[in-house]
């Protein structure tokens, strides 16, 4: 694991992981303006041999299966320069709740539209937000920060399973394109 933390921060130090996950905001900002709904996506930064920033592959689908993590985790691995940081988009819903047992009305409350953001490095740190979706005069836009930004050390579980299946994945996947075998193995 040690070699592991060095070789992640050599790639993206934690401020720029943050960067990441503004970048990240930008890039869904701009996709849910242009688009009737937010597909699953997952955006793979890697960190170019030259330095200067990172290089972005979008990976996306209409829709869930089994199948697509895995498929979209042996894409990223077919790059050459090393992943810096992968982060899984995903729309949701935010359905407030009273605040009180004297608050409650008889209608349920509305839910509102929202898009949670994960992210995770190669050395297992992460950061995640969740952000409202907002509609004005027929145009849908990104709203208030529900949560807010912050670097996991990656001494914790990481949070997302799926983020964990993508990295595993492509673990294997960039092993075997190598010809070497997996540790343990």
């Amino acid at each position: 694991m040690e070699e592991l933390r060095r070789v992640g921060r050599l790639l993206i130090s934690d401020a720029d992981f943050n960067g990441l996950l503004l970048e990240t905001l930008n890039w869904v900002s701009e996709y849910i303006e242009n688009d009737e709904a937010l597909r699953f996506h997952v955006l793979v930064f890697y960190a170019p041999p030259e330095g200067g920033g990172y290089n972005l592959m979008v990976l996306d689908s209409p829709g869930w299966s089994e199948e697509v993590l895995p498929q979209m985790s042996a894409m990223a691995a077919e790059r050459d320069e090393p992943l810096a940081a992968v982060f899984l988009l995903s729309s949701g819903t935010l359905t407030p709740t009273a605040v009180s047992p004297e608050t409650v009305s008889s209608a349920a409350p509305e839910a509102v539209p929202a898009v949670i953001v994960f992210g995770v490095t190669l050395d297992l740190r992460q950061n995640r937000t969740i952000v409202m979706i907002q509609e004005e005069d027929g145009r849908r836009r990104l709203g208030e920060v529900t949560s807010f930004p912050f670097i996991d050390d990656g001494m914790d579980a990481v949070q997302n399973d799926m983020l964990l299946q993508f990295l595993k994945v492509y673990a294997e996947e960039l092993f075997n394109r190598r010809g070497l075998d997996l540790p343990g193995d």
